[in-house]
């Protein structure tokens, strides 16, 4: 009985004595909890405190022509960079439009140069039967006929062509009558002088427009050449314009930034210091301050 009445004594301060070691624990916790609430309490007065006796000593009765104004004059930087990005956007839509239209008007004018340049061997090849018509025996004596309007574009370099149209002369300048030489010259040699003459003529008449074409169409594709030329290093010269623009443009634009980034920097710096001087508190105060506010 009495072991028992020992172990159940024992049992007992051993629970007292653990039960106070944990008032003890909470004691401090809350009493630690309790200063920090007070200090942050006094932090909060203090400040509320002297941020209304500031305030209150502002004036108040400020209109808006009391706001002083201020006409921000541009600095030189900050006009080359507006310049700049102007020119660099006004170059590059005319180095578009340059290529689009130049290129469209070159191609088209060739096309067209080389239409009249066809046309014209065309009118040398006529020109050249035409005047071989001169070496048929006594043509020359006949009159009341056009051979500009038998000639063309479609038969000059056509023998058969050209066999009918000095046969049709024979028929209608001559009749039945075969009085002049030119009459019997389409029989001449069973028709082989003809012939001849039709051949020779046909192949001069195509010599000629084919030497007056191709010299024409050189002309063209070395005028092309140049104007292409031309084109390249025009187009080449105002790229290189924009790019410096727009490096000029991004340098300037960094610079600006930046100088941007340290004023506000060091207004920041100097607000938070003036703030802190006037209102009596350091570093530490205000970092506890928000310290104990996280928490």
């Amino acid at each position: 009985m009495k072991q028992v009445m020992d172990n159940f004594h024992h049992q007992t301060q051993q629970r007292f004595h653990e039960h106070e070691e944990r008032t003890i624990k909470n004691r401090e916790k809350c009493k630690e909890q309790c200063e920090q609430d007070i200090q942050k309490l006094i932090l909060k007065e203090k400040i509320q405190k002297e941020l209304t006796e500031k305030l209150s000593a502002l004036q108040i009765d400020i209109s808006t022509h009391d706001i002083p104004t201020c006409v921000c004059e541009k600095s030189l930087a900050d006009k080359t960079e507006k310049f700049c990005l102007k020119c660099g956007y006004g170059l590059g839509g005319a180095l578009t439009s340059w290529e689009i239209f130049g290129y469209t008007g070159i191609y088209g004018w060739a096309n067209y140069a080389a239409v009249l340049a066809h046309e014209a061997g065309v009118k040398a090849g006529i020109k050249v039967v035409i005047d071989m018509f001169s070496d048929i025996p006594s043509l020359s004596r006949f009159t009341g006929f056009d051979l500009t309007k038998m000639i063309d574009g479609t038969n000059f370099n056509v023998p058969m062509e050209i066999v009918k149209v000095v046969k049709g002369l024979s028929t209608k300048l001559c009749g039945s009558s075969k009085i002049n030489s030119f009459c019997h010259f389409p029989d001449m040699n069973n028709g082989k002088s003809l012939l001849e003459f039709a051949n020779s003529a046909s192949n001069a008449g195509i010599a000629q427009a084919s030497s007056v074409q191709g010299s024409k169409v050189q002309f063209i594709k070395t005028t092309v050449a140049d104007l292409s030329y031309n084109m390249i290093v025009s187009g080449i010269t105002i790229l290189v314009i924009v790019l410096v623009m727009v490096i000029i443009y991004l340098i300037l634009r960094y610079r600006r930034k930046k100088k941007i980034y340290i004023n506000a920097l060091l207004f920041y710096i100097l607000n938070y210091t003036i703030l802190s001087n006037t209102m009596g508190l350091n570093i530490k105060k205000i970092y506890f301050f928000r310290t104990t506010n996280i928490m």
